[in-house]
């Protein structure tokens, strides 16, 4: 039973804010601020771009870079402060016309073009987990184009669950003419 005493009360809501915060995928005191990007999309922004078992988030700002960001469409600035005083500035984008047939979500793509997101994110999850999945986060690390990249696929699924893993793509060069 709740206490009614002014200490007791700010303990409370001390636990709620830290439930609060930790759903939103932030590590106290971590905190997302959204401008121009619907409040369930931003959140799942947020805490997949604070999530670095090396270090925690301190703040994260998701802003929409184009003219309108929704399920469907738009680009975003991510800007994570980390608690050792470091930043960084990372671009998601994606495009629901672009997403081939049969993909269970749009996938959030991070640092490559939505053609080449696409092909890695076909080969992230297989047949019969469609109805399962929550979404699909393709992360460049380096350069990805047509012709190579590498980096990170991870699904999340509607029961919480989290499958990373890498990916390494090279085209073989064509031949001397």
């Amino acid at each position: 039973m709740w206490s009614s005493s002014g200490g007791s009360r700010l303990a409370r809501l001390a636990l709620v804010v830290a439930l609060l915060v930790s759903a939103c995928g932030l590590n106290p005191p971590g905190a997302a601020s959204c401008q121009g990007v619907e409040a369930g999309m931003c959140r799942r922004l947020a805490a997949e771009a604070a999530a670095d078992p090396r270090r925690q988030a301190s703040s994260v700002e998701v802003r929409c870079a184009t003219g309108a960001c929704d399920q469907h469409d738009g680009e975003v600035a991510i800007v994570v402060a980390w608690s050792d005083g470091s930043s960084e500035v990372r671009m998601f984008g994606w495009n629901a016309e672009d997403v081939p047939p049969g993909f269970p979500v749009v996938p959030t793509c991070e640092a490559m073009n939505v053609d080449v997101c696409a092909q890695q994110a076909a080969r992230s999850w297989t047949i019969g987990e469609e109805a399962n999945i929550a979404a699909i986060h393709i992360r460049c690390e380096g350069v990805c184009n047509q012709d190579e990249g590498a980096g990170t696929s991870r699904v999340t699924f509607r029961d919480g669950r989290v499958r990373e893993q890498g990916f390494a793509y090279a085209q073989a060069p064509a031949p001397a003419p």
